[in-house]
């Protein structure tokens, strides 16, 4: 778990074996969630969805083995370079 200055959480997620496993979730400053989905064996899996700071769902993708077969280019996994940050 790791929290922004404010104290309200800002990522939660579980390793195993040095890799992300399970649901991973990352929140707004407001305390709001602004991207949720699971990752299996350190890659992305399933549904992953990416709200807003007032809750709307702004974008969804579906991932098989760290890749969106919908997308054009392949998956990026870069979430961390677009955490919010507090204002």
């Amino acid at each position: 778990m790791e929290y922004f200055e404010n104290g309200t959480n800002k990522i939660e997620a579980t390793m195993v074996d040095g890799d992300f496993a399970g649901l991973f979730t990352i929140y707004h400053p407001n305390g709001k969630v602004w991207m949720q989905g699971g990752y299996k064996n350190g890659l992305k899996e399933g549904k992953w969805t990416t709200y807003s700071e007032n809750g709307q769902v702004e974008e969804e993708q579906n991932f098989k083995g760290g890749v969106d077969p919908n997308a054009k280019l392949p998956a990026v996994q870069e979430e961390d370079k677009r955490i919010p940050e507090e204002k």
